[in-house]
């Protein structure tokens, strides 16, 4: 089911939503749950102020998560850069004319590319990551009412497995160190338990399946791309 730009959905599973158009739906997320739990305030100044521009930690991640997720959209969603210096005017015209072929595709560098490449082919290759993160469905989006408050709340898990054994929801994500003490406080700093939560609440909720578990694939995003696979 495709979904229009900015609308208010029903409950349900949306598999062909883009992420924008997820992003700019109604409904409380993690990052939502979050932001309420610190404050009212600090919820509602999110929806009245500009969105912030990715960290180039952040930018790499969903760089590496295109590349490992959902391959068929690399081509619409980046462009690498020629090298073209901009010294002279013609250098100058011809970086213009790229950046308007470029249209809203995210332009990054052929190192950018090349370290996401690597990152990638760590993942792919590890005995328990690369078939975790194969025979599934990527980027699925659950809109259910919340029991407790009411409230329209959404997930977007990374990635869902439907197991013999059971469904299981994964994860996936880069850092700089992927060490389980790390990683611990990684999940304590950026309310990854919390997202656990809501995507088995919302899945079960959606689809009447509990999942079996709820796995972070963490990768780091420079040499040697050390791979970990947590269960909360």
């Amino acid at each position: 089911m495709n979904a229009p730009e900015k609308f208010l959905p029903e409950p349900g599973h949306y598999p062909d939503m883009p992420n924008g158009v997820y992003h700019s739906c109604a409904g409380v997320s993690k990052s939502g749950v979050m932001l309420i739990n610190r404050s009212p305030a600090h919820f509602m100044a999110s929806k009245q102020g500009p969105k912030k521009d990715p960290t180039p930690m952040m930018a790499m991640g969903s760089l590496i998560h295109t590349l490992a997720l959902e391959p068929e959209k690399f081509t619409a969603e980046y462009i690498v850069a020629p090298e073209i210096s901009r010294r002279s005017n013609a250098g100058k015209d011809a970086w213009n004319k790229f950046q308007e072929e470029a249209g809203d595709r995210q332009i990054i560098s052929q190192e950018q590319l090349d370290e996401a490449h690597k990152a990638f082919a760590a993942i792919r290759t590890h005995q328990f990551a690369g078939p975790a993160l194969s025979g599934g469905k990527a980027e699925q989006s659950y809109f259910w009412t919340d029991a407790l408050s009411g409230a329209l709340a959404k997930c977007r898990p990374d990635y869902v497995r439907e197991l013999s054994a059971g469904h299981v929801l994964l994860d996936l994500k880069t850092t700089d160190d992927a060490s389980p003490e790390a990683f611990s406080r990684a999940c304590a700093n950026f309310g990854y338990h919390v997202s656990a939560a809501m995507s088995m609440d919302g899945y079960e909720a959606v689809t009447g399946i509990r999942p079996l578990a709820y796995k972070f694939v963490v990768v780091e995003r420079s040499a040697p791309y050390g791979i970990a696979v947590y269960e909360l």
